[in-house]
């Protein structure tokens, strides 16, 4: 489910373990890309907005490589992610 791998993702963030991180993103991309899995995105689109500065921090590095992977539905999200790093929201 999208919330386990965002909570996965947010989890080895606060504990530094960014090879694992990684390798989750890329499962991400491996779901998106050969199953037209979107279970990350659909929970991303109906809950991003009430998570807390520090998990949207933890999501940066994530969403960063969907979106240089070329996943169109990671763009909102990572920009939203921005905005709130950079004060803007």
């Amino acid at each position: 489910m999208g919330s386990d791998l965002r909570q996965s993702l947010v989890t080895l963030c606060r504990r530094g373990k960014w090879e694992e991180y990684d390798t989750i993103t890329q499962q991400i991309i491996s779901d998106y890309r050969l199953k037209n899995k979107k279970d990350f995105f659909i929970h991303l689109d109906n809950q991003i907005k009430t998570f807390k500065p520090d998990t949207l921090l933890c999501l940066e590095r994530s969403l960063t490589q969907l979106q240089e992977d070329g996943i169109p539905e990671s763009m909102v999200h990572l920009s939203h992610v921005l905005d709130v790093r950079d004060g803007r929201v």
